[in-house]
């Protein structure tokens, strides 16, 4: 994204507080410039106006909890002070192998597009052995047509972590899935490079490993800490809503505070994608992963809408018969 010239003044103050009362008297969503007002005020602000901008527009309470129930060993409190604290928390053995496998040969059937940053073809179909770019992706409305992916979603343990690191009723933002293949560059569009998230005020991202990821098919690293008011240096913040090169994170960020996370195929790892991250290019194999992001509220960038399952699983049936606010992305 080309970097955020804007001049303010108070016509612009008031035209983005304006967007921010219409959409949570009204939901409206915002116009494009209150999404780059947005992004403006975290670059001079460091988080302050993020904070600000959440405690507006989340909605307080808590989802019914009828249908669930929240496993004992399942240490809601622990992880959610390791969000805070650092900014994410790798959960291991979260899924079953039996589980992995049904949702590998579910996703894997589906219809997907290849993406990359040399690359604008789109192949409809997947080929493991010889792929035609460094990522393929899978739709939100696809993937949400897979019952054991919808269980997924309303799984009251993810839930409970979600709700208390927001300290809000989630919406369900979108769902995404992609595989990583083998390339000669770092691939911006597949997230290879350093970067911070900024669609929301406030959310949170759930990533599911559905096969081993380790230094060889591209482990997942994040910097401690940088998810915190200011834990993104000025001096990076200045650059825009851009790629960062290694270079640069090196001037920043000593080694120990840079973790590469490997995983195994169930592990989970919660992350508030507003600190620096990036997946570490892969030199061989292919890594599959699902990801999940809850939000506070809309307001940001465009929405990317998901149709409503035509299939419901029963649990994600009980849900929304309670929980509408956090379907208000499906339509």
């Amino acid at each position: 994204m080309k970097k955020l010239k804007l001049i303010l003044s108070p016509f612009l103050i008031i035209f983005f507080f304006i967007d921010i009362f219409k959409y949570k008297f009204f939901k409206k969503k915002n116009s494009e410039k209150s999404y780059q007002l947005m992004i403006f005020f975290f670059m001079i602000t460091g988080g302050i106006s993020n904070l600000l901008i959440n405690s507006i527009l989340k909605r307080r309470g808590k989802l019914n909890k009828h249908c669930q129930e929240i496993y004992d060993d399942f240490q809601l409190n622990k992880i959610t002070a390791s969000l805070k604290e650092n900014g994410y928390y790798q959960y291991k053995s979260f899924l079953l192998p039996s589980n992995i496998k049904i949702i590998r040969d579910k996703i894997i059937k589906l219809k997907g597009t290849y993406d990359n940053d040399l690359n604008n073809q789109y192949e409809n179909n997947l080929d493991l052995d010889n792929p035609k770019s460094t990522r393929y992706m899978y739709s939100s409305s696809d993937l949400m047509e897979i019952p054991e992916i919808q269980d997924l979603v309303v799984d009251p343990n993810i839930l409970g972590v979600v709700e208390n690191y927001l300290g809000s009723i989630p919406i369900i933002d979108y769902c995404e899935s992609w595989w990583s293949f083998p390339s000669k560059h770092e691939d911006e569009k597949a997230a290879q490079m350093w970067h911070f998230d900024m669609d929301r005020p406030k959310w949170i991202k759930v990533f599911f490993f559905l096969n081993d990821c380790n230094s060889q098919n591209g482990a997942h690293q994040f910097i401690k800490k940088t998810h915190k008011i200011f834990g993104i240096p000025r001096s990076i913040r200045r650059k825009g809503y851009s790629r960062i090169d290694n270079d640069i994170i090196k001037k920043f960020f000593p080694n120990n505070e840079i973790i590469s996370m490997n995983a195994k195929a169930g592990d989970i790892l919660f992350e508030d994608t507003i600190g620096l991250h990036k997946g570490k290019k892969l030199k061989k194999g292919n890594r599959l992963v699902l990801q999940f992001q809850y939000s506070s509220s809309l307001f940001g960038s465009k929405n990317q809408l998901i149709k409503m399952p035509v299939n419901k699983s029963v649990k994600f049936e009980n849900f929304i018969k309670k929980n509408n606010y956090s379907l208000f992305n499906f339509h």
